[in-house]
C-alpha cells in the first residue's frame, strides 16, 4: 500500500494492518509482520521496536493527505483493535 501512491479509506488501511501486524505485550512489546516472500512463501518476522517511520500511506478521508504508517499501526494497538 506504501508504495502503490493510491489512496486509501481508513478502513482499508486497517484491514491490511489487522491482517499483517500483530503485538505481544507481555511489559515489553514484540511486534510481529507477516511477511510474503515470492520464492519463500509466507513466514513472521519479529521486531521488538516498530520502526516504519518512512513509510506513508495517502487516507482519503483526510484528502489524500500521507500519514506515516507507523502512527496508524500505532493507534490500532492503542484501540486494540490488533
Amino acid at each position: 500500500m506504501c508504495a502503490s501512491n493510491k489512496k486509501f479509506s481508513r478502513g482499508e488501511v486497517y484491514e491490511a494492518i489487522q491482517a499483517t501486524v500483530a503485538c505481544v505485550d507481555d511489559g515489553s512489546e514484540t511486534w510481529l509482520f507477516k511477511v510474503e516472500h515470492p520464492e519463500d512463501g509466507l513466514y513472521f518476522n519479529m521486531k521488538s521496536k516498530l520502526s516504519l517511520a518512512k513509510y506513508e500511506i495517502n487516507i482519503i478521508e483526510l484528502g489524500g493527505e500521507l500519514v506515516k504508517l507507523s502512527s496508524l499501526i500505532q493507534r490500532a494497538f492503542t484501540n486494540n483493535i490488533i
